[in-house]
C-alpha cells in the first residue's frame, strides 16, 4: 500500500527529536512492506536552521518530500498552507507516486491533511498523541479546538495512543478513537543484567524540566527518601526552561554530588544509561502515552510511574509501581520500596514484554489492518 504521512518535521543532526514519532511509524511501515512517502511540512520559525525551499530525497527506506519555510504559522494560516501542502503533495505524487491513504500525526498537521484529502478524495487518518488537547475542554484555547475540529470531522479514522487520551477526546470533541500505542526503537534499547554487587543504585529519569514533568517533586522526594544513604543516585536526561531552578533545588536539598543534570541526550547515550540503571522513576502529573516509561522497560528496568494517563495502559505489577500524582509521601514510599527491591523484578521478563506490546514491527502490523480496513470500507 502507498502511504503518505503528513509530518511537522524530520529528525536530524541538529534537531534528533524533530518529527521523530512520525519518522519512526514510516520506517515501521516500510519495513511491513509498505511505500511509505513523508510529505515534511516544515514551517518553523528562521530561528530554527534548515535547508529550505522543496525538494525530496530517499532515506532509510523511506521517500521524503520536504517543504520548508521560516512561516512560523502551523495554526494561524491554513488556508496559505494548505495551498502550499498541496503543491509539496503534487510534487510527492509526482516523484513517489499517487497515495492510498493519508495519515498524519498531531492535530495541527492534520487540519491541513484534512483539506489536502477533500482536494484529492484519498482517505485520511489522524494519529494523536498532543497533551495540548489533554485537559478540560475549557483550558484549551479557542483557536485550538477549532483546529482540532476541523481535523478530525472528516476523518476516517481517529487513531489516540492510549485509553486516557481517547477518553478526553470524546469528552472534549464527541468522537471515537482507535488505541494504537506509540512504538519504541527496540533495536536502540536492549536488555542487559545488571550485576549483583554493585556498590552504588542508580534511579534514572528521562523528561523535558517543565513543570508538568514533576522534577520538582522528584527532588524532594529523593532526598526525603536517601539523605542518609550516598549509595543511591538519581541521573536526569532532559533540558528545558526549568533547568536553572531545578539545579538550585538540587542544590538547596544538599543533593549536588548524588543528583546530576545530564542534558539532553542522543538515543544510544539515552540507551546505554538505561542499561546502567537499577530503575526507572518519573512523577509526571499527565501523560498521553509516556515513551520514557516504556524505554525503561524495555532496558528492563522496574519503573515508578504516577497515574497520570498513559501509564496505566501497560503499568502492570510485574513491571513496578504505580502511584497516585503530586503525592510526596508515595514518592518517598515507592523510591524506598524500589531501592530495596528492584532485584526482585525479573528485567528480561519485564523487556520481553515490551518488546511484544510496542515493537516497530508489532505497531505496523496494527497499522496496516486499519489501513486495510479503510481500503475494504472505500470499495
Amino acid at each position: 500500500m502507498n502511504i503518505l504521512l503528513v509530518s511537522r518535521g524530520i529528525p536530524d543532526a541538529d534537531y534528533p527529536l524533530n518529527g521523530i514519532f512520525e519518522f519512526d511509524n514510516a520506517k515501521a511501515l516500510a519495513a511491513a512492506g509498505h511505500h511509505v512517502t513523508m510529505l515534511v511540512i516544515d514551517f518553523r520559525s528562521g530561528k530554527d536552521k534548515r535547508r529550505y525551499g522543496l525538494y525530496h530525497y530517499t532515506t532509510q527506506q523511506v521517500n521524503v518530500c520536504m517543504l520548508s519555510l521560516p512561516l512560523n504559522c502551523y495554526r494561524r494560516a491554513r488556508p496559505v498552507l494548505s495551498a502550499l501542502t498541496y503543491i509539496a503533495y503534487k510534487n510527492a505524487v509526482r516523484h513517489f507516486g499517487k497515495p492510498d491513504i493519508i495519515h498524519a500525526h498531531f492535530y495541527f498537521m492534520a487540519a491541513i491533511a484534512a483539506i489536502l484529502s477533500r482536494m484529492t478524495h484519498i482517505p485520511y487518518v489522524v494519529t494523536e498523541h498532543s497533551s495540548k488537547l489533554n485537559k478540560p475542554l475549557a483550558d484549551i484555547s479557542a483557536l485550538d479546538q477549532r483546529i482540532a475540529r476541523a481535523a478530525y470531522r472528516h476523518a476516517n479514522r481517529i487513531v489516540c495512543v492510549s485509553k486516557a487520551l481517547a477518553e478526553r477526546l470524546r469528552e472534549n470533541f464527541s468522537i471515537a478513537c482507535t488505541i494504537i500505542p506509540n512504538m519504541v526503537d527496540t533495536e536502540a534499547i536492549t536488555y542487559t543484567p545488571r550485576p549483583n554487587d554493585k556498590q552504588t543504585f542508580r534511579f534514572c529519569s528521562i523528561g523535558n524540566l517543565v513543570p508538568g514533568k514533576r522534577f520538582d517533586l522528584l527532588v524532594d522526594a529523593f532526598a526525603e527518601a536517601f539523605r542518609q544513604d550516598e549509595t543511591t543516585m538519581l541521573d536526569i536526561i532532559g533540558d528545558g526552561p526549568g533547568r536553572t531552578n531545578l539545579q538550585q533545588r538540587i542544590a538547596s536539598a544538599g543533593m549536588a554530588g548524588r543528583i546530576t543534570l545530564h542534558g539532553l541526550k542522543t538515543r544510544a547515550e539515552v540507551a546505554e544509561m538505561l542499561r546502567d540503571s537499577d530503575a526507572f522513576v518519573l512523577l509526571s502529573d499527565k501523560e498521553t502515552f509516556g515513551v520514557a516509561y516504556v524505554e525503561a522497560l524495555l532496558a528492563g528496568c522496574p519503573v515508578i510511574a504516577t497515574a497520570c494517563g498513559g501509564p496505566q495502559d501497560f503499568i502492570t505489577a510485574d513491571d513496578g509501581l504505580l502511584i497516585p500524582i503530586n503525592d510526596k509521601n508515595a514518592a518517598i514510599q515507592a523510591l524506598k520500596q524500589l531501592r530495596t527491591h528492584a532485584n526482585d523484578y525479573d528485567g528480561e521478563a519485564i523487556s520481553q514484554r515490551c518488546h511484544t506490546k510496542f515493537s516497530p514491527a508489532a505497531i505496523a502490523s496494527q497499522l496496516s489492518a486499519l489501513y486495510d480496513s479503510l481500503r475494504t470500507a472505500e470499495r
